[in-house]
């Protein structure tokens, strides 16, 4: 999960989370733990995080 290039937090260098690893959690969580609600924010998040990542073929 954690395979995109490293962060930086001042001078800390951070490991992060890929897009397609964001993107993935938020779409498998509500079936990984179907006890919790969906949040309207999950979709907000999956919006902005999918508009983030070009179209396959147009990177």
């Amino acid at each position: 999960m954690l395979d995109a290039p490293p962060g930086r937090i001042g001078a800390f260098t951070v490991p992060t989370i890929s897009v397609a690893a964001q993107i993935e959690f938020k779409q498998m969580y509500p079936i990984w733990m179907p006890e919790r609600p969906r949040r309207p924010k999950d979709a907000d998040d999956l919006a902005r995080l999918r508009a983030a990542v070009p179209p396959a073929g147009e990177d």
